[in-house]
């Protein structure tokens, strides 16, 4: 419901538009949006011309919440004890979200962001890597080196998932944080207040893959 439908409904008014090749729709979707690409081209009715994952997880949503978390703490240096209480509740949260004692009556309150179980239980159904693999259509993936929200780390498991598919195109871009802006040394939140563009590279890059297909 969060993204799923809307881009669902958003491909549909598009191939319904005058001039609009409903055979030439593809689909861009960025981090959250990425992650659920492959399942917004399953789901939809026709299939897709292709999709273009930016910054997209392999890993399960707590689990990356939990890693950007242990990030920005390690930034930090040294952490408060308040801080290490912080993150053990919430490692207990992101336990409790991959549990199969997990149900619609567990407390938000004991789950990762204060998010119903309801989402959690949700995204178990969606296996994004499978997803994935069971298409047919154009992939197109970008990862920025310095991206500490999805860690460059993330993309292996995609390459793995995706062999020997000759259609999908993996991009790496070693100076780019998760925006993707351009930047150096180590990534933090604060760069993200500092007015920039997505990088030029990337523009065309995705723009060579879209006139491709």
């Amino acid at each position: 419901e969060e993204t799923t439908d809307d881009a669902i409904a958003a491909i549909s008014l598009l191939r319904s538009t005058p001039k609009i090749d409903p055979s030439r729709v593809l689909l861009i979707g960025h981090s959250l949006g990425a992650y659920l690409a492959p399942r917004i081209a399953a789901e939809v009715p026709g299939q897709l011309a292709g999709i273009a994952m930016l910054e997209t997880a392999s890993s399960t949503l707590p689990q990356l919440i939990l890693m950007q978390t242990e990030y920005l703490a390690s930034l930090q240096g040294n952490l408060t004890e308040q801080e290490q209480q912080q993150i053990d509740t919430l490692k207990q949260q992101v336990a409790l979200a991959e549990s199969p004692d997990l149900s619609l009556s567990t407390p938000a309150s004991e789950l990762p962001m204060g998010v119903p179980a309801s989402y959690w239980l949700d995204l178990r159904t969606y296996d994004p890597l499978a997803t994935a693999a069971s298409l047919d259509i154009p992939m197109f993936f970008t990862q920025g080196g310095r991206d500490y929200q999805v860690p460059p780390s993330e993309l292996q498991p995609w390459e793995t998932a995706l062999a020997g598919k000759s259609n999908v195109t993996f991009k790496v871009y070693p100076t780019l944080d998760h925006l993707p802006f351009a930047g150096t040394g180590q990534s933090t939140p604060a760069e993200y207040n500092v007015p920039s563009h997505v990088a030029a590279q990337v523009v065309s890059d995705l723009a060579t893959w879209v006139l491709g297909h």
